[in-house]
This record gives structure tokens, C-alpha cells and sequence, in this order.
């Protein structure tokens, strides 16, 4: 300042809220303290000051980066030697803000901010005629003892980049009005360059760091002089922007559209017509599991099926299997009843009518009940076999020459029991002379090394559903053991096999419960524990079709595998 050495210390704190996101409101407390010194008198003058504005902000941006807005806010001043705000000194000043961010809409780095505004100035109010020119009191913003309106404007670009922003920004206060005094021109009003850096080392954290170079012409007017101003002046600041917790509300998608559809279905007696349970229900063609209907209901659920025509299989111990079409659509439920069959119960009574000797007769063999023909037993071998329904019953065999002998016995249901006649001549004449000796039996076990196992020649017969052996199989077991004792090199697998008749689960039980028998049979009989494994293959190595009792009856087996020998 002409005639004077100026100093300046200033500084701001504004504190603001944000209520919407165009809309801002605040309160800025201001206070400097000056050094100004007359180069001529010496005369040192230190004035403290201290302000405040509350300030109204709202800018709407366009999505191009174009905003528009502006401020709104009235200014407080202090008390001069006094504490305390003097309200009739209050002033106001309102701004048009323009800014253009091309950073915000495009990611390019350049920002332009244009403002201009009016300031109606009060403070006049502050000073009386006793201190105009007095050298112990001057007002902080203006030195004029009257009132001094003001245009203000400025226009600023920046940089925009991730962490710093390089700015330069014009500032100018014009001031509109002097009762006692010519008007001011242009270039006699306060003028500045600011250059300058924003960073931005955190998320919400910015700091400041520029400079005011100002520029004007500086002029007295009677015994005052403008506002002082300094040539120069280093900017500091540091801000801080507290974020409020968003809430958002999270919409769960849409569910996908349904790729499949349901069957719900009963299965019930064909007969009856009553609920049948434990019914193993299989969906053909598709990789869903096995299911079982309800076991007092007969009902079942399938999800997850997918569209089109289904075929059902529904399988049970005891019953024909049964199968069904039903047409699925994706996203509803197909229903369906099951009907299914009860099989033919029915066991067999087998065995041999012979003489004393052994020697086969010629004979029938009949029952208690009238409507089930006799069996002729076949001459050559004296062997017979009736298939009859599960009962107790009385059976007879007869044979011309011969005492009938009659013989009670249980037939169950999937059964053979065996029964044997030994019939006697009714007279007993003179001894025939012996007859010729039978050829040579036919051994019933084979040891095929070669073929890695032992051959038997007859089957090893069970209780029907269970692993007890019959004895009428005793004599072939006893055979194997002695074939194992005589090879004492051989480690044999004892392999079980049934139909496909009854469930998986319990084919597969059985047939380890019939191998674990005979292998327990053989080692009574003298074999070595060691020598033996047993290993149940329930319907899984059939040799013959189950779709015929024939061959069933040959898939029920028990084989002998020998995994090991001396070679």
C-alpha cells in the first residue's frame, strides 16, 4: 500500500451441511489481523477482526457437466472495541454461480467456474464521526467511513486429476458507490491472480496450497485510503468432508424362470385298490434317484422332473412290475395313480419215489386236494416237482405193486421243500438177483485250474428268501471241502448271485449273507479260514434273463472263483 508497509495474517473456518445433493448451507467464521506501518511516522497499527457469514449454496449440474446455481448469504460484523456482533451492521450479498466440468461428465481433466455477485455493504454502521480519521480505529474490510456497495466476480480453470488438481483462478472486488468521494475506476478496485494446488491424499481429505498476487491502482481519498490489501498473500487450507452412511436398499433379482415341473402320484393294489407302500418308483431316461412311496399312504413327490413325457417304472417285492406315462409341463404339478399287480404266490414240493434199494419207481404223486392234478415222477430218475400255492397239505405217492405212503409238509411261498417216497412192494416175493451195477457216478465237482475256479454240477439250495442252507445241498458243500483240503494252493472266492426279483439293496444282502454261509459251512468242514473270501454280487452278474423263471432260477447261484494258486 502507497506510504504504508503491510502485513496480514487471515484465516477461515466454515462448517457446512449438505441436505440434498444441489443444496448446501453453512457458516463461515472470519478473522485477520493487520500490520500496517506509515513509512514516514513509523506509526505501527495492528487491527484484529473477526466476522462471520452464513451462506446458502445451491448448483445443479446437467449430466454434460453444465451447472448453474448461486449463493445467498448475509454477513455479521463485530462490535469495534467491543465484544459482540453489531446488527446493524448486518450486510448481504447474493452471487450467480456458472461452472462447466467436463472431468465429472467425461473423465477429461479440465474444470472452468465463472461467479459474479453484489455485496450491500453495512458497515458504515460500525464507525461514528468521532473515529473518522482517527489513526487508533480502522475497519477491518474497508478503510471508507461510508457506505461501500460492491460488484465482486471471478473466474477460475482447473486440472482435475486422480490426486492433484493444478488451478488459476481471477478475483475482483468493484466497488459501486462513495457519498463523499469520487467513484473509483476499474483498475483502482482490489485485483489478484491466484495460482495453486488441490490435493487430495484421502478419500474425503483436501488440502490447499496457492497465492494471491494482487494488482490495482492504489489511491487516498481525503484523509483514508482503500481497503489494504496486500501485494501478495500465501493460502493454506485444509478441508474435510464427512460422509453420511448410505442406506441401500438391496432388491433381490427376480427369481429364473422354472426349467422343470412335479409329479405327485399314488400307488395303489390293482385289486383293493388300497394304498401300497414301500413301492421303489423310477423315473426312466432321467438321472434323478430312486424314490419310495409313503409306507401308510402309498403317495409320492418327485421334484425337479424335467418337461415332457415321463415313463414311470414302479417295482415291489411281491408284485408285478408296473409302469406308467405322464406328461410333465415346466412349472406345474402332474399327477398320477399307480396301479400295480400282486405276483402268483406260489412255492414247489420236490423229490424222489424210490424202492428200498434206491431204485426209482414208477409212480404219481397227489395231494389232499382234489382240483390239483398228480405229478408223475419220471421213470428214469424217480424224480417229481409240483408247483402249488402256499399251504399245508397232505401229499401221496402210489405206485402199481407198491404201499402208497402218505407225507404232510408246508409249501412257502418262493420255496421248494423237498419230500421223498421210499415205496415198498406189496408181496414180497423171492430176491431178485441183484442188478448190474450203475455206471459210475458223474463227480459234481470239477477243479478246473485253468479255468480259475471249481465247477459244481448242482445248485446249493437255501430257505427261500434267507441264507440257510437245506441240507439236501450238504452232500455237495461236503465234496468242495474235500476238493479244497486235497489242493491245499487254492484261495477261493465264494461268490453270491440272485435275480433281480425283490429290491437292490436286499438282493445285495442276501447273496453276502448266502456267500458268508457256505464259506462259514466250509471251514467247519476243515478248510482254512484264510483260504476262503466272501463276496455277495446280488443281481448284478446275471448269466441267464430274468425275464423267465428258468432263467431266474440259474441266476440264482453260487459260484467258487479262485483268485489264487501255485502256478
Amino acid at each position: 500500500q502507497e506510504g504504508y508497509r503491510l502485513e496480514r495474517i487471515e484465516g477461515d473456518l466454515a462448517i457446512s451441511y449438505s441436505f440434498f445433493e444441489y443444496l448446501e448451507t453453512g457458516i463461515n467464521l472470519y478473522s485477520s489481523a493487520t500490520s500496517m506501518k506509515d513509512r514516514v511516522s513509523r506509526d505501527d497499527f495492528i487491527q484484529s477482526i473477526g466476522d462471520v457469514d452464513i451462506f446458502i449454496k445451491g448448483v445443479y449440474m446437467t449430466r454434460s457437466g453444465i451447472g448453474v446455481g448461486g449463493v445467498f448469504h448475509p454477513r455479521f460484523y463485530t462490535k469495534v472495541e467491543r465484544i459482540g456482533m453489531e446488527m446493524d451492521s448486518t450486510s448481504l450479498g447474493v452471487s450467480f454461480i456458472w461452472t462447466i466440468d467436463l472431468y465429472k461428465a467425461r473423465r477429461t481433466p479440465f474444470r472452468a467456474n465463472f461467479n459474479i455477485g453484489y455485496f450491500w455493504d453495512n458497515s458504515s454502521e460500525l464507525t461514528s464521526p468521532d473515529t473518522v480519521g482517527s489513526n487508533d480505529i480502522f475497519y477491518a474490510l474497508r478503510m471508507i467511513p461510508d457506505s461501500n456497495h460492491i460488484i465482486n466476480g471471478g473466474i477460475s480453470v482447473e486440472f482435475p486429476f486422480e490426486e492433484v488438481t493444478p488451478f488459476i483462478e481471477y478475483t475482483t472486488e468493484q466497488s459501486v458507490s462513495s457519498d463523499n468521494f469520487r467513484r473509483r475506476r476499474y483498475n483502482e478496485n482490489p485485483q489478484r491472480i491466484t495460482p495453486g494446488f488441490k490435493f487430495t491424499p484421502g478419500k474425503n481429505l483436501l488440502i490447499l496450497l496457492g497465492a494471491d498476487v494482487s494488482f490495482f491502482k492504489s489511491k487516498k481519498f481525503g484523509n483514508t485510503t482503500s481497503r489494504p490489501i496486500p501485494l501478495w498473500t500465501a493460502n493454506f487450507g485444509i478441508s474435510y468432508t464427512f460422509l453420511p452412511p448410505q442406506i441401500i436398499e438391496l432388491v433381490p433379482p427376480p427369481p429364473p424362470p422354472p426349467t422343470t415341473g412335479t409329479i405327485e402320484g399314488k400307488v395303489i393294489d390293482s385289486v383293493s385298490k388300497k394304498p401300497v407302500g414301500d413301492v421303489i418308483i423310477l423315473l426312466v431316461g432321467t438321472d434323478l434317484p430312486r424314490f419310495a412311496s409313503n409306507r401308510e399312504t402309498g403317495d409320492f413327490r418327485i421334484t425337479d422332473v424335467p418337461g415332457g413325457e415321463i415313463e414311470i417304472s414302479a417295482t415291489k417285492e411281491g408284485y408285478k412290475p408296473a409302469s406308467t406315462k405322464v406328461n410333465v409341463e415346466v412349472g406345474k404339478t402332474a399327477s398320477v395313480v399307480i396301479e400295480i399287480e400282486k405276483e402268483e404266490e406260489f412255492g414247489f414240493v420236490a423229490g424222489r419215489v424210490t424202492d428200498p434199494f434206491g431204485v426209482p419207481v414208477i409212480a404219481s404223486v397227489s395231494t389232499d386236494k382234489p382240483e390239483i392234478p398228480p405229478s408223475a415222477v419220471d421213470p428214469k430218475t424217480g424224480e417229481y416237482k409240483m408247483k402249488l400255492p402256499p399251504g399245508t397239505y397232505k401229499f401221496s405217492a402210489s405206485a402199481e405193486g407198491y404201499v402208497s405212503q402218505t407225507q404232510e409238509a408246508v409249501v412257502k411261498n418262493r420255496e421248494t421243500t423237498t419230500l421223498h417216497f421210499v415205496l415198498s412192494k406189496v408181496e414180497k416175493p423171492l430176491p431178485p438177483p441183484p442188478p448190474p451195477p450203475p455206471p459210475p457216478k458223474k463227480p459234481l465237482v470239477i477243479l478246473e485250474r485253468a479255468q480259475k475256479k471249481i465247477e459244481i454240477k448242482e445248485q446249493i439250495f437255501f430257505e427261500f428268501g434267507k441264507a440257510r442252507i437245506l441240507p439236501v445241498s450238504y452232500p455237495l458243500l461236503d465234496e468242495i471241502a474235500r476238493v479244497m483240503i486235497e489242493n491245499p494252493d487254492l484261495v477261493v472266492e465264494v461268490q453270491g448271485h440272485t435275480d433281480n426279483k425283490g429290491s437292490y439293496n436286499f438282493n445285495m444282502k442276501l447273496s453276502q449273507d448266502r456267500a458268508n454261509a457256505v464259506r462259514e459251512y466250509l471251514i467247519k468242514k476243515g478248510v482254512e479260514p484264510d483260504r476262503l473270501k466272501a463276496v455277495g454280487y446280488g443281481p448284478t452278474k446275471p448269466i441267464a434273463d430274468n425275464a423267465t423263471e428258468e432263467g431266474r432260477a440259474k441266476n440264482r447261484r453260487v459260484e467258487f472263483v479262485i483268485i489264487k494258486q501255485k502256478e
